[in-house]
């Protein structure tokens, strides 16, 4: 979660006095709904795989989709898609980042843009000579900061909350009032934010492939940002919590370094790892470390450091496009990209189309002679029908969100 996009779409959650109650729920809703479709399609996939002998899946979303539908082309597609959408979180996090320094160093007086170059050079330093699970380290550390944090920082808030549903039902400012301008600005920053799937299949294999397990975490887990996001943004309109960065105080500032340093050095491993694979010679520095494993028992795995042209390509493209993008409504712009275009078609799209091409298969072998009930057993029910409604959903949004952005150019151009 990105606490910063928390700060910036707050008002378009309060929108207006009769029109709260079924919009956002409405959106809310929805987003859960696909995205829980999404999650348990692929789910199915995973286990369907493992059932038929297949093995254990990888845990890259990437070699995932390639094994399912067995084509490179489309595996190099999904590997651009997932590229690009982690080069859209680093173009949010670096600027904000930079900002940040800015606030917690007054009496520097230095540029946040040049604070912001400071942290892409300091983060390359931290990913090209840190291994991977020195980062995953430090990562879980700041994830656990994050936590304390919104907990610290919500539990007194939702307290001091006088009226809540006044809060809720305040004329809104985004779009002058308008439901579907704010809703549509809105729908691509809370689908960015609350996309989980690409730990589907590693979370599915933890499981151990159970598939009562698997749903019940899906269901119960892909709820928890929602109810954060939701909860927050109630604090913060009710009142009771305030989000300024200069007057929030040390926890709020712990809230938003945590945050920003988490999803920075896991879209940093994320890229370079997936750059390092596509254009430089996979030839990591290894060492051994013990790991501790659930089972009890210790086992030796390779630790890898990332190279520093991988790191490079990684950081240098989100470093300039979030510079040009930070001032003005176009430092969520990155994220607009990522949640109107890119999570439709990697988590609504493809997993339509895996378990599309799984079923096909299976009606095949069906009609063979191959009858394994509980091999075939869907995860998802409503055959066709479930497809359908999240393949349209997507390509809706998609669409919708095409529709707005062509309107928005040639409006500006036209004013011109």
């Amino acid at each position: 979660m990105h606490v910063d996009v928390l700060f910036s779409r707050l008002d378009i959650c309060n929108l207006s006095p009769l029109t709260f109650v079924l919009p956002i729920s409405h959106i809310f809703s929805g987003i859960y709904g696909i995205n829980l479709i999404s999650g348990l399609l692929l789910a199915e996939v995973a286990i369907k795989q493992r059932e038929a002998g297949g093995g254990d899946v990888p845990s890259s979303f990437k070699e995932f989709a390639e094994s399912s539908l067995q084509c490179s082309t489309t595996a190099q597609f999904i590997s651009s898609i997932s590229i690009f959408v982690n080069w859209c979180i680093l173009a949010f996090a670096l600027p904000r980042a930079g900002q940040l320094a800015s606030t917690l160093l007054p009496s520097a007086g230095l540029d946040p843009t040049l604070l912001t170059v400071g942290v892409a050079a300091a983060l390359t330093a931290l990913v090209s000579t840190q291994t991977n699970h020195s980062l995953s380290r430090v990562a879980s550390g700041a994830v656990t900061i994050l936590f304390a944090a919104f907990a610290a920082l919500l539990l007194p808030g939702l307290a001091a909350v006088q009226d809540p549903i006044g809060a809720f039902l305040q004329p809104g400012t985004t779009c002058s009032g308008d439901v579907g301008c704010a809703l549509s600005s809105a729908a691509p920053v809370f689908l960015s934010c609350m996309v989980y799937q690409n730990i589907v299949p590693s979370v599915t294999r933890l499981l151990d492939y159970d598939r009562r397990k698997t749903t019940l975490a899906i269901t119960t887990g892909s709820i928890i940002p929602l109810l954060m996001y939701s909860a927050f943004n109630l604090a913060a309109l009710g009142g009771g919590l305030d989000v300024s960065m200069t007057t929030g105080g040390p926890i709020l500032t712990a809230f938003a370094a945590a945050s920003l340093l988490g999803s920075s050095i896991g879209g940093t491993m994320g890229l370079s790892d997936e750059l390092e694979n596509a254009f430089f010679k996979n030839e990591p520095v290894a060492e051994q470390e013990n790991v501790a494993l659930d089972n009890a028992d210790d086992a030796a795995t390779t630790a890898t450091k990332a190279s520093l042209p991988s790191v490079l390509m990684a950081l240098a493209p989100p470093l300039v496009a979030g510079s040009l993008l930070a001032s003005g409504d176009g430092a969520t712009a990155a994220l607009n990209v990522a949640g109107g275009y890119c999570s439709p078609l990697l988590y609504g799209l493809l997993p339509v189309v895996m378990a599309a091409k799984q079923r096909q298969d299976e009606m095949i072998k069906k009609q063979d002679g191959f009858n394994d009930a509980a091999k075939t057993r869907n995860l998802v029910p409503g055959g066709v029908v479930s497809l359908g409604v999240l393949g349209v959903a997507s390509s809706g949004f998609i669409f919708q969100n095409l529709v707005s952005d062509v309107s928005d150019m040639i409006t500006t151009v036209g004013s011109v």
